[in-house]
């Protein structure tokens, strides 16, 4: 079943319709049956600051075959943050789950060399919406660098740097599914999308 979420305050209200404080993203018919629910983040206002994770330097086992070397996991966080955090030797450094209104500032992913990629994911942004990730590093490539999955919109990454910063549209590094309304700008100034 396909789903969009679009988080807006209700700004105007009448018997039989609303009106919405923010623009829809998607032409939303009454004949989809859209259903209103109320915004309740599992947790908000929590972040991550200045920190190390480093694992044990691996040989890296495969794609879908990883020893489950994951760093950090945000699950429904909202106004939330991560900042100046360094991820070493990971399978999966930094995901994201249903991340709404949050930052993720200076994030490094690096390793020392585990064969022909050096983990699955750098960042993983999955069914969040309008989240910044800016000052991003990540040096080694790994299965996919930077991956924008299932209905994630309105994210935007910034001033990256590495393999994923050079993204195209038929980049392997770059795993995408159904996102829409997210950006990246690399570090030569030209948006890809």
């Amino acid at each position: 079943k396909n789903v969009i979420r679009h988080l807006s305050r209700i700004s105007q209200m009448g018997s039989t319709w609303i009106r919405l404080e923010r623009p829809m993203i998607a032409n939303i018919s009454l004949s989809y049956k859209p259903q209103l629910h109320k915004f309740m983040p599992m947790t908000e206002y929590a972040g991550v600051e200045y920190l190390t994770i480093a694992f044990p330097l691996t040989k890296y086992p495969g794609h879908l075959q990883e020893m489950g070397y994951n760093a950090v996991h945000f699950n429904q966080l909202a106004n939330s943050w991560m900042r100046d955090v360094r991820i070493h030797n990971s399978d999966s450094a930094f995901y994201s789950w249903g991340m709404v209104f949050s930052t993720v500032v200076d994030l490094e992913v690096s390793s020392g060399d585990r064969g022909y990629d050096n983990g699955h994911r750098g960042i993983w942004m999955e069914r969040g919406q309008d989240n910044l990730i800016k000052n991003f590093k990540i040096s080694n490539t790994m299965y996919h660098d930077l991956s924008v999955s299932f209905y994630e919109h309105g994210t935007v990454f910034t001033n990256g740097t590495g393999r994923v910063s050079q993204v195209l549209p038929d980049d392997s590094n770059r795993d995408s599914h159904f996102p829409f309304g997210s950006t990246v700008f690399p570090v030569l100034g030209q948006a890809v999308r």
